[in-house]
């Protein structure tokens, strides 16, 4: 049955995934372990197994194997920054970090926005924001990123002043994600008038139509100050 998997490495990275999806961790590892040397495809698929189902200290630790036998590209990386991120390990972020910079994937903007997202849930904006000025030609979603992350921490003015120098110095077009972000900030601060400014902005300036995330922010701020007149 070994020599049967070994010869189809896509049916095991297939019987992996699946096993993962169902959450059946067990039956995942004792596929991945039949093989004597699995190839970068079969590592990537039980480490976002391990990400998926959310046992950030496995997805770590196979990481650290991979990177041992230089095993690692840019699929590896998302996965496990994305484990920093649900786990606040900063380490970790910093230790990808240069990874990144020593594969040379510093110039990609998507992996590099999940740095700043992972950063900021890791409560290091400072490393954050010098991950962002080094940035060309960010797009919307960096600056999304570095904004959700100054709202998480609840700094109200750097994120107004952040989205001031996206939209009028950089000439950037904001989307939902970087409402929900300024909705936050100012249900983290209690700041009612300007929830209710930014939400006719998002509507009549920018012509977004808001979701339910953006409503519960302005709701949860206006029961904060007890004014419901305005709902």
């Amino acid at each position: 049955q070994s020599n049967c998997f070994e010869s189809n490495a896509f049916v095991c990275s297939a019987l992996v995934e699946m096993y993962g999806k169902w959450g059946n961790i067990k039956e995942a590892e004792k596929v991945f372990n039949m093989i004597d040397s699995p190839d970068l495809i079969l590592w990537n698929t039980m480490l976002s197994t391990y990400e998926l189902q959310g046992n950030v200290e496995k997805a770590l630790q196979i990481y650290g194997t991979m990177l041992g036998k230089g095993v690692v590209d840019y699929t590896s990386i998302t996965c496990v920054l994305n484990a920093c991120r649900r786990s606040g390990n900063l380490g970790g972020c910093r230790k990808n970090h240069f990874t990144i910079l020593s594969l040379g994937y510093d110039l990609d903007l998507v992996l590099m926005t999940t740095l700043i997202y992972a950063y900021g849930d890791c409560s290091s904006m400072l490393e954050a924001q010098e991950v962002f000025v080094r940035l060309l030609n960010a797009n919307t979603s960096c600056w999304n990123a570095l904004l959700c992350g100054y709202a998480k921490e609840g700094n109200y003015l750097v994120c107004f002043r952040h989205f001031e120098k996206m939209v009028v110095k950089s000439g950037i077009k904001p989307d939902k994600i970087t409402f929900a972000a300024l909705l936050s900030v100012c249900n983290h601060a209690g700041l009612l008038d300007e929830s209710m400014q930014i939400l006719d902005s998002m509507r009549r300036v920018y012509g977004l139509a808001p979701d339910l995330e953006h409503y519960t922010c302005v709701v949860d701020v206006l029961g904060r100050a007890g004014d419901f007149t305005k709902v």
